[in-house]
Order: structure tokens, then C-alpha cells, then sequence
């Protein structure tokens, strides 16, 4: 190999070191954001999120599933609440980030691997009076699933299902913030540590509406005791 080849390959591994060795410096320096959630840190390193009882709703905690903690990053942080009023029912889940940030990923991904067919998501507000006056951006988008019992009967099931993302001093409907942690850490060192809050909600087709005004009422009642952020 001649001496230029030699002088090429040596400044290539040179760069490669420094970029790695950068990498890790960035890594093992970085801090981890707060939530933007009234929150109490447990000895693992989770946070414990507790979720509100709501007037006129029954509600009980919920435990994460094993099919979710064993999908998602140890670090992980999982809170869910059930709600119930007549027909209505609700199930409200946390989940919050480490410091692996493939814990916040599209719900669309979760929910086709679960067997639902989504209809595309639409942006909304719903309307908040604490802390202040502020309306919330949220996701929300219909699905429905098809399933056979053991007996042989086809059950279809519908449900609404709304979604929203925060960290702290900051609440979005929108995800484009997953491209950007890695960016955030090298120019403040600081990891944004986001959750993903979603309502999911079982309703008969052509009730979306009807369940889409009683959840507002269940999450302007219920968001205020637990979030932090208020979007500007």
C-alpha cells in the first residue's frame, strides 16, 4: 500500500475515533430533563405519575401490561388510570421516557401491531381553565378491530383514541420533536425527558362525537392535576 493510501486510511481512522469518542463524551455528560408532570421518582429511576380520581367518574389504577414492559426500554415509566360514567369508559396511560428515547415513538405503530385499523389522526383542541386559559393540542383518530371468539362469532370493536406529548415547559400535538432529542443533548447536554399521554376510548360507531365531548370533560378535569405544562 502505498504512503498516500496509508495517509488516507489514517485520517479516516482518526476521524472515526474522534466522532466516537465525542459520542460518548456527549452520552456519559448528558443530564435528564424533569417531566413536565407532577411526578415522584421511584429507586429504579421511573416516575410515579398519580393519575386523579374525577368527579362524577368511577375510576381505579391500572398496572401496565407484561407485553408492554417487555417492549419498551427498562427505563420506562408506565401510568394508567380506568374511568367510568354509564356507558362511558376511558382508560388514560402515561408513558414517559428515560434516557433511551425509543420509549416515545408514533402510537399508530403500537396500535396497527395490535391489530387496529386507524383512520388518519385529525388535530383538535380541548378547552382548559387551569392553570390558566389555554386550549390543548391533541391528536385524535377513530380505529377498529375485527376478531373471532372461540365460538366462532365475529366481534368488531370501535374506539376513539386521543393523544398528546409533553415535557417540561412544553406540551405539542406534534411529534416532529422525536427528530430533534439528539440535537438538544449536544447543544444543552440536557436530555428532554418526554412522556406520551393518550385516552383511549370504546365507542359504537357513529358516537365519536358524543364520546369525543364526554372525554373532554373527563381530561379538562383530570389533565390539571397531573400536567405541568400548558401550551402557549
Amino acid at each position: 500500500m502505498n504512503r498516500q493510501k496509508w495517509t488516507i486510511m489514517v485520517v479516516a481512522l482518526g476521524l472515526m475515533s474522534g466522532a466516537a469518542g465525542f459520542i460518548l463524551h456527549a452520552k456519559n455528560s448528558q443530564r435528564l430533563g424533569e417531566p413536565g408532570l407532577k411526578s415522584e421518582g421511584l429507586p429504579d429511576g421511573k416516575i410515579l405519575v398519580p393519575l386523579p380520581d374525577v368527579a362524577g367518574f368511577a375510576s381505579v389504577e391500572l398496572p401496565a401490561r407484561l407485553e408492554e414492559l417487555g417492549a419498551l426500554p427498562a427505563d420506562t415509566s408506565i401510568n394508567r388510570r380506568g374511568y367510568k360514567a354509564g356507558n362511558f369508559e376511558a382508560i388514560l396511560t402515561i408513558v414517559t421516557m428515560g434516557r433511551d428515547r425509543t420509549s416515545i415513538h408514533k402510537p399508530q405503530f403500537c396500535l396497527t401491531g395490535q391489530g387496529w385499523s386507524i383512520d388518519p389522526a385529525q388535530v383538535a383542541t380541548i378547552p382548559m381553565t387551569r392553570p390558566r386559559s389555554y386550549a390543548l393540542p391533541v391528536n385524535k383518530l377513530t380505529a377498529t378491530k375485527s376478531y373471532q371468539t372461540p365460538t366462532g362469532r365475529t366481534v368488531t370493536e370501535h374506539v376513539l383514541y386521543i393523544y398528546w406529548f409533553a415535557t417540561e415547559g412544553q406540551v405539542t400535538a406534534s411529534d416532529s420533536f422525536m427528530k430533534s432529542i439528539g440535537f438538544g443533548v449536544l447543544r444543552t447536554g440536557v436530555l428532554q425527558r418526554w412522556s406520551y399521554i393518550s385516552c383511549f376510548v370504546p365507542c359504537l360507531p357513529g358516537q365519536e362525537e358524543a364520546a369525543w365531548m364526554r372525554a373532554k370533560e373527563l381530561l379538562a378535569a383530570a389533565v390539571p392535576e397531573f400536567q405541568l405544562a400548558a401550551a402557549d
